[in-house]
């Protein structure tokens, strides 16, 4: 992915989820919707230290390349719908749903809990899948903008 590109979507729509997940290989960011708010932080601020710390030991091993993707049994690809992966914390019955961006860049969209079975409820898909059509179309624009400074 472009560098000024990066630099942009990180200025206008992505929040780091700490700067120990910056790299080297992978970057984890959260994402900010247009309206400013940011679900997936506002979901894991409000975990307990335990559950917190599972899901940082997964991020480390993905941004220090251990990790193509947040594997295991904990993480898949949500059938039916284009680049949206859960990921899940078992002990305390949570999950993140996030997508990924060109360069090694993981967006988390969304978390929730309070989930036993492997069914996820149809409001959190479309709310999930909401914020990552929103992302990529702010994407886009910001995109297409820098395009037409470059000319």
């Amino acid at each position: 992915m472009d560098a000024k590109l990066t630099e942009a979507l990180k200025s206008k729509m992505l929040v780091p989820v700490a700067e120990r997940f910056l790299g080297p290989r992978r970057w984890i960011f959260f994402y900010r919707t247009e309206a400013g708010r940011v679900p997936a932080k506002e979901f894991l601020d409000g975990l307990d230290m335990q559950v917190s710390a599972s899901y940082a030991r997964s991020f480390t091993k993905v941004v220090e390349g251990f990790q193509h993707r947040l594997r295991g049994e904990r993480w898949h690809k949500l059938s039916g719908y284009n680049d949206l992966y859960e990921f899940k914390d078992n002990g305390s019955q949570t999950r993140l749903i996030h997508t990924t961006d060109a360069g090694g860049m993981f967006i988390l969209l969304l978390g929730f809990g309070g989930k036993k079975e492997n069914k996820i409820k149809k409001k959190h898909l479309s709310q999930a899948d909401g914020l990552r059509k929103e992302y990529l179309r702010r994407r886009q624009a910001i995109s297409e903008h820098l395009k037409g400074r470059r000319k």
